[in-house]
């Protein structure tokens, strides 16, 4: 397993995680900003990662991308998934999304191994119809996102 790969796979853990951090409700989702790196350090602990390895550096650097975009990135999940009722969506597979979401979104990873590397991440997590769920969620905001650009690009023409 790549070292990419392994670092997706304990961002989602640690988004998973924080699901079951207590926040206070004026606070919300900014106090998780300030929570992750604990749940990241114990999370990499318990599987022996050390804190100045790639794999931990690029955990973090999803983490904090995700959280800090987390608004943005779960209005376009929830465009997508209006047949889904977003607070009924199991924790592990908003959070493979979320991180997916960030990637897709933020970065300029190619969307195919950004997709890919979520469905792989979806096997080891959850089930075969969760995958084709991300799998259809991730290229449709992907698509849309495309033809956003397309349409910017032409009216600034």
């Amino acid at each position: 397993m790549g070292l990419r790969r392994k670092s997706r796979e304990i961002a989602v853990q640690t988004l998973y995680s924080l699901n079951f951090v207590e926040t206070s409700d004026y606070l919300g989702d900014l106090e998780l900003v300030s929570k992750f790196e604990d749940k990241l350090s114990e999370i990499c602990d318990d599987l022996d990662i050390e804190k100045d390895s790639k794999i931990f550096k690029f955990s973090e650097e999803l983490l904090k991308g995700t959280l800090t975009n987390i608004t943005v990135i779960d209005e376009k999940i929830q465009e997508y998934t209006k047949n889904t009722e977003f607070s009924r969506m199991p924790p592990i597979d908003l959070s493979i999304l979320r991180i997916a979401g960030y990637e897709i979104i933020y970065t300029k990873t190619p969307v195919a191994i950004v997709i890919n590397e979520a469905l792989e991440v979806t096997r080891k997590f959850s089930d075969e119809n969760t995958r084709k769920f991300i799998n259809g969620v991730l290229n449709t905001i992907s698509n849309n996102l495309e033809k956003e650009k397309k349409t910017e690009t032409e009216a600034n023409d």
